[in-house]
């Protein structure tokens, strides 16, 4: 059986979903023997033992002289198989009692009859599937297809529908990953009538690796490029006419590397990717070209797990669906999975090693060239040549990182998806492998002078110095080595504590770092990587307070009422931080990191109109409203049209009685409403505006909104449950709150809003333990210890 999956080959799996069960009448002596040790049989099953038909026809050889008898015992392995999810083949049957084949064939039929029909009925294109239209069919196995679908509701948003039986459990694994390098899930839909579900991915082209090797086999440009692979993906047209941007810095960095770089950069990625999996569990067991899917802007992405599951370990009975494609396959998950087809248990384990070896296996397609037909078949036999004798612009070092992934024994391959990833990017930035070993002096030298490019020079200019002054040379040699023994030191330092989010620390050290490279002549790698860490410890470093600045005015956005001395203090910070927003722009034009810079935008933008929310509450006079209006404006000058701010200026121009302004601004927020292109920040915009007004119907809409645009979103949840509180929904508040306290499990202020729900329902138990774990988050969160306070001693 194979998966629907619309651009790979087949995954060959060990399932078979017969359910119902038929029983035999004892006719003879021979036959109630056969009826007890069927008995016999179901009782070891249930205990954990998983005994064969055939043992107990070694036990008793006279049953083979009484067909009916024997194939009773067949039956019962076959009804146990069932109730254990560890389903064979009919043909698998047939071939371990090839003298009973008529018999056991009409007993599967009449099997067959008799269970219930649950026929997956699958759409066609152009139907609707729930909120969905199918524009074009992708792909199609034989458990389900793949369609291109758009959803009306969402400005015609195309995405990639998966239809398969209900059944299966790949949804589930799926909503565990949230990777840069996997293709996420979006959506889950299903129609019990037709007993199919579907989940959505967004659609982000219809290329996978498989396809573009095969169009760089068909180009034979030697030596390739990663210029040529971006030829090659630009070939593949995408279906029903469907566009999605195709630039961005991946296709700049790819196009000026070679295509060897460009493989090393993709294996590296998609062993990330793989890292995230394993971490959580799971093996996807399934790991070839044709589901690693390459963005039109060059991002590879990991897709289908729809044979995914958690590490086999040795002796253990296999249930549910188990296989993968022959050719990306490790030895022993072939071993386990003979063994499964002939009912037994695993001979050995499968871990995130046999993941390893797949990705091994890709590396080597892609690095070799991808062969098909016959000269497939050859080079299978070759897979153990050494691929810097193949391909002269294969160094030694990436040929023996391929080889350790493809080891035989598990063993002797690298441990992790990690290890792969980090001597993949060792390799690209000429740094020592870490794993495999550096076997090859002229590759070591080379390396060492791409890293060190001024060495040669600075150990010439130290032994002219040394001979005019040795004494001199002696101790600028130590001086300068001890500032750079420092500088890498700080620049180690600095990294690990921007991994520990301590950047006001990271920026001290890497700024003392630089200070010293830049006393040492020479270096300038060094002091570049200083200078590049620097840069991105200091936009981090603004980033962060910006965004607890933001944190804190979403959060007091969502209580009724605040004291004058809490409008104060926001006030303060927010007019210190908007004085410095030039500063915090110029962090976001020439980024470290791009996704930090989309963050700071935003959360400036958020601190703009909250802070003129806030300054209108301060004073309910006009010039309040004209400080608004004018941080309203300072607001829209380094942000994109937005419709949230021109309804924010209406509403202060209107009050200030300035109806020809008051008019454009409604006249440009109606011109963007019907775009209908709102993403999850303008619902949450909207929203927090209709709060605030008190529009509590309203506000709950726009927030259900931007949680069904982004459902990982703290703020569509909290505020949600503030709407449900306030309009005397109980139980929508504190299901709100739930969501909250997963998504941020460490906020006291989710906490303390399920007290005041708890306290709302007369639950004064419940209420002082949500306050009490509010108080484990944070001991002097003062709301928390002021309500507590209050609370009847004893209730």
């Amino acid at each position: 059986m194979v998966d629907a999956n619309p651009h790979g080959s087949e995954s060959v799996t060990n399932r078979d979903d017969s359910s119902a069960a038929i029983s035999a009448t004892p006719a003879s002596e021979t036959e109630s023997l056969a009826l007890q040790l069927a008995d016999e049989m179901g009782a070891c099953w249930r205990r954990g033992e998983r005994p064969c038909a055939e043992e107990f026809l070694t036990r008793f050889p006279r049953l083979r002289q009484q067909p009916q008898a024997a194939v009773r015992l067949v039956y019962e392995e076959i009804c146990l198989r069932e109730d254990f999810g560890e389903q064979m083949s009919a043909d698998e049957f047939v071939r371990r009692f090839p003298q009973w084949r008529d018999e056991i064939q009409v007993l599967l039929e009449c099997h067959q009859l008799v269970q219930p029909a649950r026929a997956a009925h699958m759409p066609e294109v152009g139907e609707t599937l729930g909120p969905l239209q199918l524009l074009a069919e992708l792909g199609r196995g034989a458990l389900g297809r793949v369609f291109l679908a758009e959803e009306p509701q969402l400005a015609g948003r195309l995405v990639v529908v998966k239809v398969t039986p209900n059944d299966g459990r790949e949804h589930l694994l799926l909503s565990r990953l949230q990777h840069t390098h996997i293709v996420p899930l979006l959506f889950i839909y299903d129609d019990e009538e037709r007993h199919i579900r579907a989940f959505g991915m967004p659609y982000l082209g219809g290329a996978t690796l498989a396809d573009v090797l095969s169009r760089l086999n068909e180009r034979r440009s030697q030596p390739r490029k990663g210029s040529d692979l971006l030829a090659a993906l630009d070939m593949i047209k995408p279906p029903h006419a469907a566009q999605i941007p195709s630039s961005g810095p991946v296709r700049r960095f790819i196009g000026c590397r070679s295509y060897v770089e460009t493989i090393c950069w993709m294996g590296a990625c998609l062993a990330d990717a793989l890292e995230h999996v394993h971490q959580r569990g799971l093996v996807h067991l399934d790991l070839k070209p044709s589901n690693v899917l390459v963005a039109p802007d060059g991002q590879p992405m990991l897709l289908d797990f729809h044979l995914a599951r958690e590490p086999i370990t040795r002796g253990e009975s296999v249930a549910g669906n188990f296989g993968g494609t022959p050719d990306y396959m490790s030895p022993e998950q072939q071993q386990v999975l003979a063994a499964v087809r002939n009912g037994r248990r695993a001979p050995t384990a499968v871990d995130i090693r046999s993941d390893v070896y797949a990705l091994g296996k890709i590396l080597r397609e892609a690095l070799e060239g991808k062969v098909n037909g016959t000269q497939r078949m050859e080079r299978a036999e070759a897979n153990t040549g050494e691929l810097f004798q193949l391909k002269p612009e294969i160094s030694v070092g990436l040929s023996d990182i391929v080889q350790k992934c493809l080891a035989r024994e598990p063993m002797d391959r690298y441990a992790s998806a990690a290890e792969v990833a980090a001597d993949l990017r060792c390799h690209l930035q000429a740094m020592p492998l870490i794993g495999a070993g550096n076997r090859s002096m002229q590759e070591r030298w080379s390396k060492w002078r791409r890293r060190q490019p001024f060495s040669l020079a600075m150990i010439a200019l130290v032994v002219v110095i040394a001979i005019t002054a040795v004494g001199f040379g002696r101790y600028s040699w130590v001086h300068v080595g001890q500032q750079v023994q420092r500088a890498e030191n700080d620049l180690a330092e600095g990294r690990r504590q921007l991994d520990d989010g301590d950047y006001v620390a990271a920026t001290r050290v890497l700024q003392d770092g630089l200070e010293a490279a830049r006393s040492a002549v020479g270096h300038a790698e060094l002091k570049l990587q200083l200078a590049a860490e620097l840069q991105k410890a200091n936009q981090l470093q603004l980033a962060d307070r910006l965004h607890a600045l933001a944190e804190q005015l979403r959060m007091a956005h969502g209580f009724e009422e605040l004291t004058d001395e809490q409008q104060r203090q926001l006030g303060r910070y927010c007019r210190t931080t908007w004085e410095t927003r030039d500063a915090l722009l110029a962090a976001c034009s020439a980024p470290a990191d791009p996704a930090v810079a989309e963050t700071m935008k935003l959360d400036l933008l958020d601190v703009g109109i909250l802070w003129a929310d806030l300054r209108a509450r301060q004073s309910d006079d006009d010039q309040s409203r004209r400080d608004a209006l004018r941080i309203l404006e300072q607001a829209e000058s380094f942000s994109s049209p937005s419709l949230v701010l021109y309804l924010e200026r209406e509403r202060y121009a209107e009050a200030l009685g300035l109806t020809a302004e008051a008019s454009e601004a409604r006249q440009r927020a109606s011109q963007l409403a019907a775009q209908g292109t709102l993403t999850a920040w303008d619902q949450l915009a909207l929203g927090r505006a209709r709060l605030r007004d008190h529009e509590l119907e309203v506000a709950a809409e726009h927030f259900e909104l931007a949680a069904d645009l982004e459902p990982q979103n703290f703020w569509s949840h909290f505020y949600q449950s503030v709407c449900a509180f306030r309009l005397g929904r109980h139980d929508a508040a504190l299901q709100a709150l739930r969501i909250c306290t997963a998504l941020a499990p460490q906020r006291p202020e989710c906490f303390y809003n399920r007290a005041l729900v708890e306290l709302a329902q007369r639950d004064h138990a419940a209420a002082r333990l949500s306050l009490q774990r509010a108080l484990e988050r944070n001991p002097r969160y003062q709301p928390a210890l002021d309500l507590l306070a209050r609370l009847p001693a004893g209730r």
